[in-house]
């Protein structure tokens, strides 16, 4: 052991890489885990080395500082063993997904012994909240079981074994310390996740099931894990907030009192005389940089334990779970919320302490606006809405950085959604002044959007609470009710709806007064900010009560309510005001306003003769016109009549994608109406920002009014393809600025500087920049919602849609095309494991343009129903010489998933529908082959036509030809090891001494071969001959590609093709020269790669001997 410790750090560096790359990059998956557990158990003896290292040197009193840290990173983890790790959790083959996950939980676990904190250690906790915990979410049962298990291991032990015991921790508890915190700052990782987009956000729901797995498996022993955990996190969650102070102070009075005041002083002076005055500054600024630590330990365990307790409190949603009063759970299910937390025996007051206490925290100065605010808190039955909270002046000296701001926001949320479920149990005085504070925030637009949603609904839960509902223990001097006295409940059911109704009804008067006050102004002096709240204030209250099973149709009606939704099956129904006046922040212009002619104020009266003019109000801000879709989105969800009316303002949006990108072709008879019929600059004003939430709100709608939706699909399809716009379209931009951007000032003088034509140009670049960024989150979610729908069987697969999907699999930005690809090869594929193949040749069509074939018809028609609303390929343009990198991955991408029989279809109707079509004599394909007329040579639309057509050939060649395509080609996904395999395929399939699974396998892949074998002899080189001499008389550029498919086939089938060319000896002496030439090229291109290696390395040895 020795021997191989010492033989594994004098290797270093070299060993680690070479294990790294082949654990990253071999096809084999038994490799491929086999290098992960390698490469673990090197980095962990050289680990070890490194930490004798350190001891010797802590002994021999040398501090080697960075060094120490830099030589643990050469030899030691590093960035890119963590990087290949946490790709490899995601790998297709189970056994490797559990051994990196190990292999990343033993390294983080390693690190307890760390004396010092680097940037290997941040690495490795980021790395584990984002790749190991996922996969509790894995559809393998063995392997969500051990990532919970890893969950319970880093998270949840050390922080009930471990916490509370801070004050004995000392420099002699190291591990200990460390533990504990690598705990916390996980979590807190996972809740900084939560304001992020796209997978970041699946750590949190990755967090609940954890927590779920966890008391599931504690069985009826679940509260000696709740009660520890929920006490820790009681404790962390008012320590962090400060609010034990209060209880410190009062303490610290009574000493004084005990003491005296003049002892106690007399005291603290003594300590400061006892510092010597050289000491003093050194001092000190050990003093701050301990208090800048314990500050940063506090956020961070602050955001944890909001996080954790948020995702123990929604540990029993879904089905099985606890019931809200407490009563016997699901069968089967044992943990139940509220008895843990009765059992717990910590105080619910503490909630809305800390709600008002992060509410101050984030609460910035408050903005100028020249918004009346006096008429907007106003409203028929308001009673004490004015009385407003007024921020802390604490809470606002100190500017918040934008990373302290987002984790505010989180905490606060996730401190709103534990209210929301726990509320029964708050005090009545507490419930009563966080509700009081939570009407003010909502009806003055005080509080973020991304608050507004959970502030509503843990708003209505303390209403509830307030009228008499939940299921919390209240004594009677709470003024509660018995949890037996079914009749109280019932009777204050009622106060629940008008309670709710009213407060709500306050709220809409005041978004209505904040909306209508900006529209109807002439100055645009406004608080933005406070009109988007207002905005988006008013789409969250109506939908207070919303159910899913609800009947849109009707205006009023009540439900049962069912527990945690005391609300459910009230409708709160915005005034026609108010939707007209949201409907008017929808254009991309704000409508005109008559103003009086003579001052310019809006609104004044005028003399008969007239003195008013119509005075333009500029562009809506595109941030508003996001805020407002989103809002008529919500209303549209709760009135079908309005949906109806609604949804043309809505796809009018999503025509943008379509005419940004580059026509296939002027002839391309396959869609609709590119725009739509809407107006060419209402649909260029709209942003990427708009367009997403205008898509978002079309998918909730097409899940509610599936029939009415369904129309619209085509637009929905064209923003997996938003903002892709073309090298031509740029061109035509840029043009268009030079041609625009003016010379000189209007006095005449020479621009210059940064206001010349060149500024203009780089100024136009960076905006465009900007703009494909956004719009590449427009494809994203295109591609999540479309996916969702199609799993759902909202939507299904019509006309072209699997063909914008395959284009998204290869869009320029590798967000997106790896999100396309996943959702294809992975639940899509999946529902409907014969998709790549139906649609193969198709692809090779649609993807050239090549709209004029029969093919590319039939494509556009599938799956209308006769309706003529099919999904087109407008706006993609991956045909010719430019695109053909993008099509070959396709096809590469389609032949990796496709089993041997289906490789043998798709060959047989490339065969016959694409190569047999050449050869007749009609149509594109066949005149594609051919020397074209010269009178058809000066039609640019002939050309056009018949160079798509030859890309058709020679795409269909590429295909043929590559190895992907070969029967009885292994594939990455199907390379598994024993602990991939299935246990059952493995047994004797018969009674007594019969085939196993994998002779039959083996048996069939012989077989499929021989099929194979016979269909390329027997058909396709037939076709190949009689193409060959079409192709030889014309000199037609395809030749070349024809003959290397022959080539191919001859030096695979060599006997059978002598045979079947007996007759034919001059094309058997060309494909036997030609495959001659071949192989020597092949020589040649292998000997010219091994000598660039050679020297490549010789260059890299000379480099690093000069160095």
């Amino acid at each position: 052991r020795g021997y191989f410790r010492e033989a594994a750090v004098r290797a270093g560096p070299e060993l680690v890489a070479t294990l790294r790359r082949r654990a990253g990059g071999d096809e084999r998956a038994t490799v491929r885990k086999a290098s992960v557990d390698a490469l673990l158990a090197v980095l962990l003896v050289n680990d070890a080395a490194s930490n004798l290292d350190e001891s010797a040197s802590r002994r021999s009193g040398t501090d080697l500082g960075r060094t120490l840290e830099l030589k643990s990173g050469a030899v030691g983890v590093s960035e890119f063993d963590i990087a290949v790790l946490s790709r490899l959790c995601a790998d297709a083959s189970v056994a490797t997904r559990k051994a990196a996950s190990a292999a990343l939980t033993t390294l983080l676990r390693r690190e307890y012994t760390r004396t010092y904190f680097s940037s290997v250690t941040q690495s490795l906790e980021n790395a584990w909240a984002r790749d190991v915990l996922p996969l509790v979410l894995d559809a393998e049962t063995s392997c969500s079981a051990r990532a919970a298990e890893y969950f319970a291991m880093i998270v949840v032990d050390p922080i009930f074994q471990v916490g509370g015991d801070e004050p004995e921790w000392g420099d002699n508890n190291v591990p200990g310390r460390n533990r504990y915190m690598i705990a916390w700052r996980v979590l807190c990782r996972v809740s900084e996740g939560a304001n992020e987009a796209g997978a970041a956000r699946g750590g949190t729901r990755a967090l609940k099931v954890a927590v779920k797995k966890i008391m599931d498996d504690a069985g009826t022993q679940y509260r000696s894990v709740s009660g520890p955990l929920l006490r820790e996190l009681h404790r962390i969650a008012v320590k962090t907030l400060g609010l034990d102070r209060e209880e410190d102070d009062e303490t610290n009075r009574d000493i004084r009192g005990l003491l005296g005041s003049d002892a106690v002083q007399d005291r603290s002076m003594a300590l400061v005389e006892d510092v010597p005055q050289e000491h003093s500054q050194g001092t000190d600024s050990l003093l701050a940089s301990k208090k800048q630590m314990e500050r940063d330990e506090s956020e961070i365990q602050r955001a944890g334990a909001w996080c954790l307790l948020d995702a123990f409190t929604d540990c029993t949603s879904g089905a099985g779970k606890g019931s809200a009063n407490g009563n016997a759970t699901a069968a089967g299910k044992t943990f139940d919320l509220a008895a843990a937390v009765k059992a717990s025996s910590i105080d619910a007051a503490f909630l809305s302490a800390a709600w008002e206490k992060l509410h101050e925290m984030g609460s910035p100065p408050p903005p100028p606006s020249s918004l009346d605010t006096s008429s907007m808190l106003t409203s028929p039955n308001a009673e004490g809405s004015n009385n407003a909270m007024s921020n802390n002046s604490e809470g606002a000296e100190h500017h918040l950085t934008e990373e302290q701001e987002s984790s505010i926001i989180a905490t606060s949320r996730a401190c709103l959604r534990v209210m929301s479920r726990l509320g029964s149990f708050v005090p009545l005085m507490e419930a009563r002044r966080s509700a009081d504070n939570l009407k003010t925030l909502l009806q003055s637009f005080d509080l973020n959007p991304d608050l507004v949603g959970t502030a509503v609904q843990a708003l209505i839960v303390l209403t509830d609470r307030l009228c008499g509902g939940g299921s919390g223990e209240k004594s009677s001097a709470d003024g509660g009710v018995d949890d037996a006295d079914a009749g109280g409940l019932n009777s204050s059911r009622g106060d629940v709806f008008s309670e709710c109704a009213s407060w709500s009804s306050d709220i809409f008067y005041s978004c209505e007064k904040t909306i209508e006050s900006y529209i109807s102004s002439s100055t645009t002096t406004v608080c933005m900010e406070r009109l988007e709240r207002a905005v988006f204030t008013a789409g969250e209250i109506s939908m207070v009560g919303f159910a899913t099973d609800e009947d849109p149709t009707k205006t009023s009606g009540r439900r049962e309510p069912r527990p945690g939704d005391p609300a459910r099956g009230l409708k709160m129904r915005p005034g026609e005001r108010l939707i007209h006046l949201v409907q008017t922040l929808l254009p991309p212009t704000l409508p005109a306003i008559e103003v009086n002619a003579i001052n310019g104020s809006a609104g004044t009266s005028v003399s008969a003769s007239g003195g008013r003019r119509s005075m333009g109000r500029g562009p809506t801000p595109q941030s508003l016109r996001a805020f407002a879709f989103v809002t008529l989105g919500k209303f549209c969800l709760r009135e079908e009549k309005l949906a109806k009316s609604c949804l043309n303002l809505l796809a009018r949006e999503l025509h943008r994608s379509v005419d940004d990108g580059e026509d296939n072709d002027k002839d391309n008879t396959s869609g609709n109406n590119k725009s739509g019929g809407y107006d060419d600059a209402t649909i260029a004003s709209s942003s990427p920002s708009v367009q997403s939430n205008a898509l978002l709100v079309m998918g909730d709608l097409c899940i509610k009014y599936t029939n009415l939706v369904d129309k619209f699909l085509p637009a929905m399809a064209s923003c997996l393809q938003a903002g892709c716009c073309s090298s031509s379209d740029a061109r035509i931009k840029l043009s268009s600025l030079r041609a625009s951007t003016p010379r000189s000032t209007p006095t005449g003088t020479p621009m210059i500087g940064s206001t010349g034509i060149g500024s203009a140009l780089r100024r136009s670049r960076q905006s465009h920049q900007m703009e494909e960024d956004d719009s590449a989150m427009v494809r994203k979610h295109a591609t999540l919602l479309l996916s969702s729908l199609l799993l759902q069987d909202y939507i299904k697969w019509r006309g072209l849609l699997v063909h914008r999907f395959l284009a998204a699999a290869v869009d320029d930005d590798e967000s997106v095309s790896r999100l396309a690809e996943t959702a294809l090869c992975g639940p899509l594929l999946g529902k409907q494991r014969n998709l790549f193949y139906n649609s193969f040749v198709e692809a090779i069509f649609v993807l050239n343009g090549c709209t004029a074939h029969k093919i590319y018809a039939a494509a556009q028609a599938s799956g209308d129903g006769g309706s003529g609303v099919a999904v087109g390929f407008e706006g993609v343009n991956l045909s010719g010489p430019r695109g053909r990198d993008k099509r070959l991955r396709i096809y590469k991408l389609m032949l990796s998933r496709m089993s041997d029989e289906e490789k043998i279809g798709v060959t047989a109707r490339l065969a016959k529908e694409v190569l047999a079509g050449a050869v007749e004599s009609d149509g594109d394909l066949s005149a594609a082959c051919r020397s074209l007329p010269p009178s058809a040579r000066k039609n640019e639309r002939v050309v056009g036509r018949i160079e798509r057509a030859k890309s058709v050939l020679s795409d269909c060649f590429a295909v043929l030809t590559s190895p992907s395509a070969r029967v009885g080609r292994k594939n990455n996904a199907n390379d598994v090891d024993d602990d991939d395999a299935d246990p059952n395929m493995s047994v004797v399939t018969t009674s007594g001494n019969g085939p196993t699974a994998t002779q039959l396998s083996a048996v069939k892949g012989r077989l499929l071969s021989k099929i194979s074998r016979k269909h390329a002899i027997e058909t396709i080189v037939p076709i190949l001959c009689s193409l060959k001499t079409i192709l030889a008389s014309s000199n037609s550029p395809l030749l070349g590609d024809l003959m290397s498919y022959m080539v191919n086939i001859f030096r695979t089938y060599r006997t059978e093709v002598r045979e079947l060319l007996a007759s034919d000896p001059t094309l058997l002496q060309e494909l036997e020269y030609d495959t001659k030439q071949f192989e020597k090229r092949r020589k040649l291109i292998q000997g010219g790669a091994e000598h660039g290696e050679e020297d490549g390395e010789g260059a890299t040895a000379e480099g690093e001997g000069g160095a």
